[in-house]
């Protein structure tokens, strides 16, 4: 299928369109994982279909958000997703940033059940099984450029940054500007469209 998106090929540099239809390529897949139907509950526990939906969000997050040079050690810094807690990714996190970059950036993948341990990470998935300490765990990040990611019911309107909701049955997102500027990350407009934007 042949998709128009309106733009006058002949006039634009290579790279200027293969950065567009990279652009294109990301949306879409948002879009369509936003899409996916889901057989579990609001209440339901994770299965395999979540964590793989959700790794595949949090993998792409940095596609669509801008962090600022003091998030990095140095230039070489890699890319860090920390996950706090009970790991509910498995293998599917690792494999999905296997050999990929981020302007430039190595993407690792960090675990931990210390906060501490992962201060310096750029992306932190809280698992739900931190729900009890999560008002700790938010204000042991202010200061830091993290953007801090969890499925704890009610996350980002408790502080946190991207939460993962079901909408009738489907992966959605949260998100909580007021927190993402407190952290100095720039969300694209292109995500914030996808999101249900809510305030702590």
């Amino acid at each position: 299928m042949l998709i128009n998106y309106g733009i006058a090929l002949q006039a634009i540099p290579y790279q200027d369109l293969l950065m567009t239809y990279k652009t294109h390529l990301i949306v879409l897949l948002i879009s369509f994982l936003c899409m996916i139907s889901l057989s579990s509950q609001v209440n339901a526990s994770p299965t395999g279909t979540d964590a793989e939906v959700k790794a595949a969000f949090v993998c792409q997050f940095p596609n669509f958000i801008d962090w600022p040079d003091s998030a990095f050690t140095d230039a070489n810094s890699p890319f860090v997703i920390g996950v706090l807690g009970d790991d509910p990714f498995g293998s599917t996190l690792d494999n999905m940033v296997k050999g990929k970059t981020i302007n430039g950036r190595k993407m690792i993948v960090k675990r931990s059940n210390s906060v501490n341990n992962l201060q310096s990470c750029q992306i932190v998935f809280i698992s739900s099984s931190e729900k009890y300490r999560l008002s700790r765990i938010i204000d042991s990040f202010k200061g830091s450029n993290a953007l801090l990611v969890s499925d704890i019911n009610d996350f980002a309107k408790k502080g946190g940054i991207i939460g993962f909701i079901y909408k009738d049955n489907k992966i959605a997102i949260q998100i909580n500007q007021e927190a993402a500027k407190r952290s100095k990350l720039k969300i694209s407009s292109k995500l914030l469209r996808l999101a249900d934007i809510v305030g702590n």
